[in-house]
């Protein structure tokens, strides 16, 4: 549960891994093949690449097992792949 207050948008509530979502919903819902869509698209995208990079540090500090990282970092370079087709 949330105890935390926050005002404005979600991303703004101290849930930084929020971002990545929000950046593909607020995407989708420019129209199609416009600069704007492929903006989010493009900033979920950096998101996604981060968010690699911060399982791997988190594995190589001990943080959590090898077999986790392996499978977070399946899942997130599918994402990357689909980010990069759709900001293109």
């Amino acid at each position: 549960m949330c105890r935390r207050k926050f005002r404005g948008k979600p991303r703004n509530a101290g849930l930084p891994h929020a971002r990545h979502p929000l950046n593909i919903a607020e995407g989708s819902g420019k129209p199609r093949g416009s600069a704007d869509r492929r903006k989010f698209y493009a900033i979920a995208l950096g998101s996604a690449k981060e968010c690699a990079c911060a399982w791997t540090l988190l594995g190589l500090r001990g943080c959590v097992e090898e077999q986790e990282v392996g499978k977070a970092r399946a899942i997130l370079l599918r994402v990357v792949a689909m980010l990069s087709r759709m900001s293109a």
